[in-house]
């Protein structure tokens, strides 16, 4: 359940609704909240009263839930977001333990950026910028990838506040030719 509920969360915050607009008619703010955060379950005629309030057919929903259900990486990257919204210091220091576990025993190029882009999230809350190795590391991958996917915007987006604005600017600039391939 907890996987619904995150979903529903990121969903909810991505069109701009409160837990009251949302749970308006169908159950409480306080069960939606419950439900949001993986510690209650939901009917099913309830979740699909939720999903037509979002405007979400089951099936985007079921494309979301396999996207996040197969992916840690995107569960992380989604309660680090939460963290980030609530300003939840202690939430984000949990999240990037983890990850750094998971780091620590992949030692996957992958696994040091997540852990990378992780860490500049947590870091925000605290309004403080990445170490320089972690972001020399970050910087010379952005450059290097010429076909950007959405791993990469991605990265790129959530690691914003860390990175120098004259690299900000290269790689703005160098986007529209780093997404081609992502376009198509």
């Amino acid at each position: 359940m907890e996987n619904i509920g995150t979903i529903i969360f990121s969903l909810r915050e991505d069109k701009d609704l409160s837990l009251e607009n949302l749970a308006s008619g169908i159950l409480s703010k306080s069960q939606l909240s419950k439900v949001e955060r993986g510690l209650s379950d939901i009917s099913a005629t309830k979740f699909l009263k939720l999903l037509d309030k979002l405007h979400i057919t089951f099936s985007e929903f079921n494309l979301l839930y396999k996207d996040i259900s197969t992916s840690p990486e995107n569960i992380y990257l989604l309660k680090m977001t939460q963290a980030l919204i609530s300003g939840n210091l202690n939430q984000a220091n949990l999240i990037e333990s983890d990850v750094w576990k998971f780091h620590t025993e992949n030692s996957s190029i992958y696994a040091k950026l997540n852990y990378i882009m992780i860490k500049a999230m947590r870091l925000q809350i605290e309004d403080k910028k990445l170490d320089t190795d972690s972001l020399a590391f970050l910087i010379d991958y952005l450059f290097k990838v010429s076909n950007w996917t959405r791993y990469e915007l991605i990265l790129y987006g959530n690691t914003m506040t860390s990175i120098p604005l004259e690299s900000i600017n290269l790689l703005t600039k160098e986007i529209s030719y780093k997404t081609t391939l992502y376009k198509k």
